[in-house]
């Protein structure tokens, strides 16, 4: 997937999702929420532009991030927030 359906300008928050279906099936998902519209949903693996610019945005919670791929419970963690 490309990113240009990232409407980056509207974005208020992004999420990692792990589903814990893996390791045969894509578990893991960055969630873009829009006050104006539903939530944009990207798997890991379907680019690899997607990590390094999330982590050029100033606000970028890393050490979430970190703590999110280390476990394999499915759960929700907030990376960033407008």
């Amino acid at each position: 997937m490309d990113l240009t359906g990232v409407r980056w300008d509207a974005v208020t928050e992004i999420s990692v999702r792990i589903t814990g279906r893996g390791p045969f099936e894509e578990d893991v998902f960055f969630v873009f929420t829009y006050d104006d519209d539903d939530p944009l949903a990207i798997g890991l693996g379907d680019t690899d532009d997607l990590l390094p610019r999330l982590q050029a945005m100033p606000g970028f919670d890393n050490e979430a991030m970190i703590r999110a791929m280390a476990t394999s419970e499915a759960g929700t963690s907030v990376l960033w927030r407008r």
